[in-house]
């Protein structure tokens, strides 16, 4: 009886995976799901007080920044933010550690191959 019961189940999860394939040549349909490209930075060892991470390109004015407190976990995410190099800054009363990066940005299309939107992401990683 369990051969019996183990077949059935083998043989609807092949017809279920039939059934999701589009084998008429009909156009992907595609799904609303969206994304933000941009850059994490992840601090291998974070301030034990309050600080500033700062990101820019180099010799340009703009800077994206982000404020974090002592002790705690803090997001580090600069969305819309895809530069082609990066300087990072982390920036405390007593200190500033810089490390320029070049960021190595994996691309998803959460809708699909075919489907907008596609995203760019990296981590940049800092260590002291």
């Amino acid at each position: 009886m369990r051969d019996h019961v183990n077949s059935g189940l083998g043989i609807a999860a092949l017809v279920a995976l039939l059934a999701s394939c589009d084998l008429s040549g009909r156009q992907q349909v595609c799904t609303l799901i969206g994304c933000d490209s941009g850059i994490r930075v992840v601090l291998t060892a974070p301030p034990t007080v309050p600080y500033r991470v700062e990101a820019y390109v180099p010799g340009s004015g703009a800077r994206q920044v982000r404020e974090c407190s002592a002790g705690g976990a803090c997001n580090i995410t600069f969305a819309g933010f895809t530069p082609v190099e990066v300087s990072i800054e982390i920036i405390t009363a007593a200190d500033t550690l810089r490390r320029d990066a070049v960021p190595v940005y994996v691309v998803s299309r959460p809708n699909g191959a075919d489907c907008e939107p596609e995203c760019r992401n990296a981590t940049i990683t800092v260590s002291p």
